[in-house]
């Protein structure tokens, strides 16, 4: 290991986890040191300095600092790690999980000059204060290239925006340019990452945002990645500039507290988002496709189901007017099913406009953009068809999945046999997804192996074979399962969920004493079995099991009532009259649900009766039962009953209460 302290001209460092501190590439022509460079071939490095102008960066010079290999710190103050003001400065790092830590103007800017900083590959941190990561301001260029690794970016924490937003910070920074006003129009920043899932976190003016002619850009490859920002972010062009995001590819999130931003033009400017695949979040107050005061504003997604969340009058293709003309502001969404914040203009599938040169398209078409890779038809064993069968069937696997586990249908009995003797205590779920589609397609083949492993002395053994005999809904296996259940060894509700998946009525008598069970799990899956099962001959024990102390339970119960139905309602009804307020709530919201489904001719009388019970309800003291009597009578719909739930609301004064009420008569 070797110790570089002082100013140095040229180093180059072979080998080792070196020290560096004091102007390490970093060149400063006005104290007649205009150039430096320094190259390190490998090992672990920190670089930590206090001085101005350091680790690749110049005034008035050319300062260089390479990095080979290695996972190194640069630990500087302001204007370093590839900036140039008057000059040149370049900070190249060959790979390994590094950490960028400056001031201000760090980390690419260019002011009068170029600057770059481009990391090869690795998890990389970068933090500043602002003027940071892309940043080019009065006849610069800077640029931040980062192509490889799960990266976090931060810029912020120092410098308040006052009197705007005095309670967070300026960032100028991760694509940004900007120019003096109204003196000198501005430079270009870019910052472009390669791929890898990174998080973006600035605070007012980032992500491709730029300020008084000049132009930000922030170019995303590949990644699910997350955009965080107070204002002025994410493709805001700001005061006759243009600002641009483009995302790629990922699923990504944007947030921003505030607008302009996310495809935002403000003041005779350009702002542009444009995102081409993935199922995204949008989330501003005001933006998306927005021509603020003479501007042109562009928002484009062109794949994915995707959320947009805007709260001010403007946002998803709208445009205003001033100085006696208008701006333009265009929203698409290209494919997927999108939603929408209510009262908003967009619709998914739909066209609208706002504002004279406002609009916004969304299209229902859907693409398939999936490469799917080619099944290898060459695997022929039983072991290497299973590990393709067991893959997670998404995405680019699908085709490889589904082949392999045709295939092992077509090997029948070697199969079975292999996966009840190799596989079956698999405590992986994609693995017991294959042998259940297996099981699935020979259920008649597999019986004899899943009987015989009831005994078996591995929990996981016997716990797979029953799910297994539940989905393959074997009748046969009731009397078995039922002797399982009474086992100590196994855990109800394997078998209880078997039961109620099988689906027959012969094991009742043996599930409905576990509504009892000391074991909470195993009053969940019994309710959840009589469930399946549907037969009129558990009602009473299920209504007794909505005086559970348990939530769940009672909540398990009261979803098995509704799934039995209308045969349910008569002994609801009778235990509206000495029900505790728990199992009240439970009988009130099930009967509504049940209600909600007799919308036959036939089923009028049964209507009637649930609402004459229910409508005592809203006289009472106890909140929790008026608003789910609310919602109760609500889903029973009509005219007559909206009406009467009008004006009985306007009597309400429990808020939890009101909210039912404007729900139900909406």
């Amino acid at each position: 290991r070797d110790e570089w302290i002082g100013d140095f001209a040229i180093i180059v460092e072979l080998g080792g986890d070196d020290y560096y501190a004091g102007r390490i590439g970093g060149a400063v022509g006005v104290l007649g040191s205009p150039f430096s460079v320094v190259i390190d071939c490998e090992g672990d490095d920190l670089y930590t300095s206090t001085k101005l102008f350091n680790f690749g960066s110049a005034i008035f010079g050319c300062g260089v600092l390479m990095d080979l290999s290695g996972h190194d710190v640069y630990r500087g103050s302001h204007y370093c790690e590839g900036v140039g003001l008057f000059g040149v400065g370049y900070l190249w790092d060959g790979g390994g999980d590094d950490i960028y830590d400056g001031g201000y103007f760090v980390q690419g800017g260019g002011n009068f000059g170029l600057g770059g900083v481009i990391d090869c590959a690795g998890n990389d941190f970068y933090r500043s204060y602002n003027w940071a990561q892309g940043v080019g301001s009065v006849l610069g260029c800077g640029l931040c290239a980062d192509l490889g690794g799960h990266d976090i970016y931060y810029a912020g924490g120092r410098y308040r925006h006052t009197p705007l937003l005095p309670d967070d910070h300026r960032s100028f920074a991760q694509g940004f340019g900007m120019g003096w006003r109204p003196d000198a129009s501005g430079g270009v920043g870019l910052l472009y990452d390669k791929e890898g899932n990174d998080f973006y976190c600035a605070e007012v003016y980032g992500q491709g945002c730029s300020y008084w002619y000049s132009l930000g850009m922030l170019v995303d490859g590949s990644g699910n990645d997350y955009y965080n920002a107070a204002e002025y972010a994410q493709g805001a062009g700001i005061h006759l500039s243009v600002g641009v995001l483009i995302d790629k590819d990922g699923d990504d999130h944007y947030f921003s507290r505030y607008g302009p931003g996310q495809g935002e033009g403000h003041d005779l400017s350009c702002g542009i988002l444009i995102d081409k695949r993935g199922d995204d979040s949008y989330t501003i107050s005001g933006g998306q496709g927005i021509g603020l005061t003479n501007s042109f504003g562009l928002l484009v997604d062109s794949e994915g189901k995707d959320h947009y969340a805007t709260t001010e009058e403007l946002g998803q293709g709208s445009a205003n007017q001033t100085r006696g003309f208008g701006g333009i502001g265009i929203f698409l969404d290209l494919e997927g099913e999108d939603s929408y914040p209510r009262g908003t203009h967009g619709e998914d599938g739909g066209f609208w406009a706002s504002g004279m040169w406002g609009a916004g398209m969304d299209l229902p078409r859907v693409i398939s953009r999936e490469e799917q890779l080619e099944p290898d038809t060459l695997l022929e064993t039983i072991e290497d068809i299973f590990e393709e069968a067991a893959l997670w069937e998404v995405s680019e696997n699908k085709k490889r999945v589904r082949w392999a586990r045709e295939r092992l249908v077509e090997f029948c009995m070697e199969a079975i046999e292999y996966v009840c003797e190799e596989k079956i205590d698999t405590k992986s779920g994609l693995e017991l997804r294959a042998i259940e589609e297996l099981a699935l397609a020979l259920p008649d083949s597999i019986l004899p192996s899943l009987l015989d492993r009831l005994q078996d002395q591995r929990p996981r053994v016997r716990a797979n074979s029953i799910y297994l005999l539940g989905k393959t809904k074997a009748s046969e296996a009731i009397p078995p399962l039922v002797e399982a259940l009474k086992k100590a060894e196994n855990k109800p509700r394997w078998v209880l969920s078997a039961l109620g998946d099988i689906g027959t009525t012969e094991p009742l008598s043996d599930i409905h004493p576990y509504l009892r069970s000391e074991d909470e799990t195993a009053r969940i899956a019994a309710a959840a079995a009589l469930g399946k099962i549907r037969n009129p001959t558990s009602i009473s024990y299920l209504v007794e099991a909505l005086g559970d102390e348990s939530f769940t339970v009672r909540t398990a119960a009261e979803n098995a009532l509704v799934a039995i139905g209308d045969s349910s309602i008569q002994l609801m009804l009778d235990g509206l009259t000495d029900a505790d307020p728990p199992s009240l709530v439970h009988l009130i919201h099930g009967l509504g649900r049940i209600a909600e489904e007799l919308d036959t001719l036939e089923a009028r009388t049964e209507r009637i009766i649930i609402k004459k019970a229910l409508l005592p309800f809203l006289d009472g003291d106890e909140v929790s039962l008026r608003g789910y009597a609310v919602e109760a009578l609500g889903r029973l719909g009509g005219e007559a009953t909206r009406g009467l739930l009008r004006m009985r609301m306007a009597d309400e004064l429990d808020p939890f209460v009101l909210g039912k009420y404007q729900a139900a008569v909406d």
